[in-house]
């Protein structure tokens, strides 16, 4: 009877402790949370806390709630199973199937601030380039797959990395399907100098794709003038993650801004120097010419969806699969040989 006590009281308090945990994780700046060792980052809690900045009001068990069902949702597909081609069907059939998430046609720039943040997707079930691949990747966490974040120009996609170092990318805009990085460097015109400096299609680690977060709230404030809170996020932003070649000539604007408008020439003076250092590092990095809109409303309306996977229910559960791609690639291959010298 003591004993049974006891286990009860143990218990009591541990979800006292876990309760207290969670509301002291809600009430954190992304800057105390990072403040954190590095292995303790998590980017489901990251995304919940930058939604929490910008929307206040949001109260993160509602949205744990629905990340924890999407996930065990998929673990009803994927059982033991750890085939990556499986995994990611599974995925790719709860999130755009089952739960109906899409890409907001309305929006094919994401020039709508809300799209980029993860309570608005998982409110609407629908978000933009950033948001989509961000709710991908907090599913994948969850289930302790090895998917990881891509950046190319104006886009994320994600990619699910092998124990060979082999990887298969994950189109997160187009239902899931598989796109070759030939494919990206072609429509997206990815210069060599970008590529080969790591700005694109790099396997991004969770640091930096962290990193990359920070960039939405930074609008967020600029939209509001408020350039000086602007540049503590992309400070911060760069920091985590250097190679953000966007993301340093945003804070160029920043520092350019602030610089200008202000009377005094001492006072001027550290803002814009701060400003020529951003831009020269982005032009070092180098980066690619804005992604024309047709091409964006081509890939979200399914003409991109090329290896898409998805799990279908008939006699069993089986991996239906169509790769229209492959006849392309050597093409792409001469074509761009000297990126991989």
């Amino acid at each position: 009877m003591n004993c049974k006590k006891s286990t009860i009281l143990i218990t009591c308090i541990s979800l006292i402790f876990l309760f207290n945990c969670s509301k002291k994780t809600e009430d954190m700046s992304i800057f105390d949370y990072l403040e954190q060792p590095e292995e303790n980052w998590n980017i489901g809690v990251t995304a919940l806390i930058l939604s929490k900045d910008i929307y206040p009001d949001i109260e993160f068990s509602q949205y744990t709630n629905i990340i924890e069902g999407i996930a065990a949702r998929v673990q009803v597909y994927v059982k033991d199973r750890t085939d990556p081609e499986y995994r990611i069907a599974a995925i790719n059939t709860v999130l755009f199937r089952e739960y109906g998430f899409s890409y907001d046609t309305d929006d094919f720039l994401g020039r709508k601030p809300y799209n980029h943040f993860i309570s608005s997707v998982l409110d609407r079930r629908k978000g933009v380039c950033t948001s989509l691949p961000l709710l991908y990747m907090i599913v994948a966490e969850k289930l302790g797959y090895p998917i990881y974040a891509v950046e190319a120009p104006d886009h994320t996609f994600c990619r699910y990395v092998l124990e060979n170092g082999k990887y298969l990318n994950i189109e997160v805009t187009s239902g899931g399907g598989e796109v070759p990085d030939l494919f990206y460097v072609d429509d997206m015109h990815i210069p060599k100098q970008a590529f080969k400096n790591g700005v694109y299609m790099r396997t991004l680690s969770k640091k930096e794709y962290i990193g990359s977060l920070l960039h939405k709230n930074a609008v967020s404030y600029m939209i509001k003038g408020d350039f000086k809170t602007a540049i503590k996020y992309l400070e911060k932003s760069v920091g985590l993650h250097p190679k953000n070649s966007h993301n340093h000539k945003v804070l160029a604007h920043c520092y350019g801004k602030i610089c200008n408008s202000l009377e005094s020439p001492k006072e001027r003076k550290p803002y814009y120097f701060r400003a020529i250092e951003h831009e020269k590092i982005a032009e070092n990095l180098g980066s690619a010419p804005p992604t024309p809109e047709d091409y964006w409303k081509t890939a979200v309306q399914g003409n991109n969806t090329e290896g898409m996977k998805t799990i279908e229910k008939t006699d069993g559960v089986k991996i239906s699969e169509d790769r229209s791609y492959t006849r392309r690639l050597k093409e792409l291959e001469v074509k761009y040989h000297d990126y991989f010298e």
